[in-house]
């Protein structure tokens, strides 16, 4: 029975609270206790057995996998593994899936065994065949897990190690299953094997600095590799990690390395142990080379195991989180491009609307300017430009209201000015709460409420003011109808809200409702449509339903030229998404073309620092290998590796008056891509220069009389 001091609560007043209190226990995996103080400071009083029993009916208690499913992905991984893989099982948990590594599944697996040692019967693991009934009835999917990607290489010479002899480069250990599946298991400890490699020369070091050259290809087949000399002898020759583990290594049971999966993104990832030794200042790193390739391609490949201190460096694009507006949506102030079914109420473009109030905004008023908008936002510097601008909208019924919120936040947000767009919601919701003559004042502000509790990643705010979002949009649309800017973007809130929440299928089909009337009253080249597209085509292919999200895609990237350089990096994401799609259909040929696309503007545009162009990398080299062109794949990630390292060590090069040569392209490369490389290369070389010189200067003053 519930508590006396609770509450009886109708089964429709629960009802409001579903979505919060499956949040809650199943996506930010809170307990009852929590979920009851979260409902209690929210006014709805109630006991910890009320809310187990809303979880029950709710079907909502998945967070428990039986223990015979243990078992069987035990069976099965032990199949898979003395074929030469690692396997990763893809568990229905929660609202969505969970990946389940053998770490995981033999932790699980000892206790089940120990329960059977107590009660002094014999224990077994189920053969494969029912093993494989069982995962299939439970709707648990096994696949192949992948290594991923590039260590991450500093320009300080510092910090790196030397390798010496005798480290461990891997180790692992596991379950074995006897042959024969009907062979019982003693009560015992279990048979366990190790593998180990080990690297036989240590290198020397060098007064003179010497390239890095650290790369990784993703191959499928372990056992390929290890048999084939001559694809072994393609294979790149070695990869460094800084900040090693500890000096004592001991081997391990599989409890070093925590990675997650990425089944859209998959990666490789290249991993090297240095052992600590002697710091060497005033050189480069220096670099292991191991003699027999095939053991570096095991090793290269092998996730199955690790260190508790060992750092992978996993460049992954665009994760579940991303569908906020702020990364899908930009500068909407200068779309002027509303068609002429409505002639009378879009003519303007949506700046002149902004700013025809007839305030005095001086150099804020871009409507007849080309300046660049982002250098017209860097001119917002006062905290009462931002409340001219909100008070001039709110003049009237505000009809532009959240065009200005999503233009502000793509602006602010993609230069890194999350202070300003803080300062900017800040001072909007201020306005609103004094705005009494405004209708519906509190609709406005729940989407700028919305994106403050998402900015500053408060998980109560955002479901609170998330829960709000539909209600809002019901009375904007009853405000200004189902024809508006304003509840275009709001649509887009809601939807990009319920695919945070895990609802998928209800984020799409918002978005498909009201897409045809966004079309037609905004245009095929809106932005918003455009990001509507976008959006759609992520949902989907979270949904696994790739072909219809291929279309979606296609219809983005169609109407996204390469006239607008504002649009750049959002045009490559979105070439990027089409050809990983265009990957996982077997469309090498278009994803081959895409990719390579996207990772040549991301290198142009973002560089190789930022983690998106080595997404690129990753994702190029993966549909070269699928084509198999494993050299070219090599090629490709030495040379973006080793220019990374040069750009790196510029600044010590430059420091030490010593000489590093510039990585040449591959020569396959069109010559418009060689020229932007040695422009960029030039542009980079001269900063870095003007750069230390200024600092040598400075120093002098200082030192001076």
């Amino acid at each position: 029975m519930s508590n006396a001091r609770s509450l009886h609560h109708p089964r429709d007043a629960w009802e409001i609270w579903r979505e919060a209190i499956g949040h809650l226990y199943l996506a930010e995996n809170r307990t009852c206790g929590y979920i009851k103080a979260f409902l209690i400071s929210n006014h709805f009083p109630c006991s910890e057995r009320q809310i187990k029993n809303r979880l029950r009916d709710w079907k909502l208690e998945r967070k428990k996998t039986p223990s015979q499913h243990y078992l069987a992905m035990m069976s099965v991984a032990n199949n898979e593994r003395n074929a030469g893989y690692e396997i990763v099982f893809k568990v229905p948990k929660r609202w969505g899936t969970e990946h389940f590594n053998l770490k995981k599944i033999k932790k699980e697996c000892d206790r089940v065994k120990k329960r059977f040692g107590r009660a002094h019967d014999d224990f077994s693991l189920p053969s494969l065949e029912n093993a494989r009934l069982v995962l299939r009835n439970a709707g648990i999917t096994p696949f192949l897990g992948r290594p991923a990607p590039y260590p991450d290489i500093s320009g300080a010479p510092g910090d790196y190690k030397r390798y010496s002899l005798g480290n461990p480069f891997a180790t692992y250990t596991g379950w074995i299953v006897p042959s024969d599946d009907s062979v019982q298991v003693s009560g015992g400890d279990f048979e366990r094997r190790s593998v180990c490699i080990f690297l036989e020369n240590p290198p020397t070091c060098h007064s003179s600095p010497t390239a890095v050259q650290t790369s990784a290809i993703q191959v499928d087949n372990l056992c390929t590799i290890a048999s084939c000399d001559d694809l072994a002898s393609s294979l790149p020759m070695s990869v460094v990690v800084k900040n090693p583990p500890s000096p004592q290594w001991p081997l391990c049971e599989d409890n070093g390395m925590n990675w997650e999966p990425c089944i859209l993104d998959d990666q490789p990832r290249s991993l090297a142990y240095p052992e600590p030794t002697t710091v060497l200042h005033d050189t480069l790193p220096t670099v292991a080379l191991c003699p027999d390739r095939t053991s570096f391609v095991i090793a290269l490949l092998d996730t199955r195991s690790g260190f508790t201190s060992l750092q992978c460096y996993d460049f992954k694009e665009e994760p579940m989180t991303n569908f906020e507006i702020s990364r899908n949506q930009d500068i909407i102030m200068k779309e002027g491009n509303y068609n002429s079914l409505h002639a009378n109420q879009y003519s303007k473009p949506v700046e002149s609307g902004l700013f025809r109030r007839g305030i005095d905004i001086g150099p804020m008023d871009i409507s007849h300017s080309s300046q660049d908008p982002k250098d017209f936002v860097n001119d917002i510097t006062q905290d009462d430009d931002e409340s001219r601008v909100v008070y001039g909208l709110l003049d009237g019924v505000g009809e532009w209201l959240l065009p200005t919120l999503i233009w502000m936040q793509v602006i602010l947000a993609s230069d890194g000015r999350e202070k300003d767009l803080k300062q900017f919601l800040s001072n909007t919701c201020n306005t609103l709460e004094q705005a009494h003559y405004l209708e519906n004042k509190d609709a406005f502000a729940v989407p700028f409420r919305y994106v403050w509790a998402d900015l500053i990643r408060h998980s109560n705010g955002r479901i609170y003011w998330g829960q709000k979002l539909p209600f809002a949009q019901t009375q904007i649309i009853n405000i200004q109808g189902f024809y508006h800017p304003n509840t275009f973007i709001i649509e887009h809130y809601t939807a990009w809200c319920d695919m945070y929440c895990g609802r998928l299928r209800k984020g799409v089909t918002t978005l498909k409702a009201s897409l045809a009337v966004c079309e037609a009253y905004l245009g095929l080249d809106s932005i918003v449509t455009i990001t509507r597209w976008v959006l759609i085509s992520r949902g989907l292919e979270k949904q696994d339903n790739l072909d219809e999200a291929l279309v979606y895609i296609t219809k983005a990237t169609k109407q996204l030229n390469g006239s607008r350089s504002d649009l750049a990096k959002y045009r490559f994401m979105i070439l990027h998404r089409r050809g990983v799609i265009e990957l996982q259909t077997n469309r090498l040929e278009e994803a081959e073309q895409h990719l390579l696309a996207a990772l040549l503007g991301r290198f142009e545009v973002c560089g190789l620092e930022d983690n998106a162009t080595w997404s690129s990398v990753s994702q190029y080299t993966h549909a070269l290998v699928l084509t198999g062109r494993v050299d070219t794949a090599t090629e490709v990630s030495d040379y973006f590796t080793r220019r990374l390292n040069w750009e790196r060590n510029l600044e010590w090069t430059i420091g030490h008056q010593e000489d590093l040569d510039i990585p040449d392209p591959p020569s396959w490369m069109s010559a418009e891509f060689h020229s932007k490389a040695a422009k960029l290369a030039s542009t980079k070389l001269a900063s870095t220069k003007l750069a230390s010189t200024k600092l040598a200067l400075g120093y002098c003053v200082i030192d001076g009389p």
